[in-house]
């Protein structure tokens, strides 16, 4: 699926990504804000789950930081077009997870979520082109992770 990404759609992503890697915090504290606001019984899959969330959590921070390195990373092997890394550590990540009891289900709204942190740090230049292209690479995560949640079973 990441082979899908057409030429014009990973340099939206690139292009989008170089906005967002200013401020990542900002990225993933909006997105996990957003998260929690659209399915709120995931925080209890979270390793701050017992806190209150708030912009001054440092596990809350650490957490959203965390996520957005990964995203960092994705970004990085697909722009270096090194798909086989991208996807092995796509299916090791799955399988973290899996065992930190995701559930397929639960990637619709981390989706929409990290559409919502990217449009707020990207702005106006969040446009539906750039949406699409990242839509694409997250089923491409989703669809690897999800692998790796089954390989896990």
């Amino acid at each position: 699926m990441a082979e899908s990404l057409t030429p014009k759609q990973v340099e939206l992503i690139k292009n989008s990504w170089d906005i967002c890697k200013t401020d990542l915090k900002k990225t993933g504290l909006a997105m996990f804000f957003k998260l929690f606001e659209l399915a709120p019984y995931l925080q209890a899959l979270f390793p701050f789950a017992d806190e209150e969330l708030s912009e001054n959590s440092e596990t809350f921070q650490k957490h959203a930081l965390q996520v957005m390195e990964t995203v960092d990373t994705a970004v990085t092997l697909i722009l270096a077009n090194d798909i086989s890394t991208l996807e092995g550590a796509l299916i090791d990540l799955g399988m973290v997870h899996n065992f930190k009891n995701v559930k397929p289900e639960h990637f619709a709204p981390v989706g929409q979520a990290l559409l919502h942190g990217l449009s707020v740090s990207i702005g106006q230049e969040f446009t539906a082109e750039v949406q699409t292209a990242w839509l694409v690479l997250f089923g491409f995560v989703q669809s690897k992770m999800e692998e790796g949640m089954v390989e896990d079973m």
